[in-house]
């Protein structure tokens, strides 16, 4: 009895050894890609406001905004010209 009671425990020990390490494994990744995030926004400031050119709402990166949304100073030339 004692021999079943100790083998159920240690089956019960792994399959919950497993799920913490996997619930630990998810946290880590939700928590990188959340960094990431962080450090995307703020590696690109406005040269006027110094503030992230997009907002927090707004999907996709700081390089690819035409404008800040916030003192809507232009990252780049509307019309699309070259500087010389």
């Amino acid at each position: 009895m004692l021999l079943l009671f100790a083998l159920l425990a240690s089956v019960a020990w792994l399959l919950l050894a497993f799920n913490i390490i996997a619930v630990v494994l998810a946290f880590s990744v939700g928590a990188a890609l959340v960094v990431l995030q962080f450090v995307d926004r703020r590696g690109l400031l406005c040269p006027h406001c110094h503030e992230s050119p997009i907002s927090v709402l707004q999907r996709g990166t700081a390089e690819n905004a035409d404008f800040c949304v916030h003192c809507h100073y232009w990252l780049k030339n509307p019309r699309g010209e070259k500087p010389v």
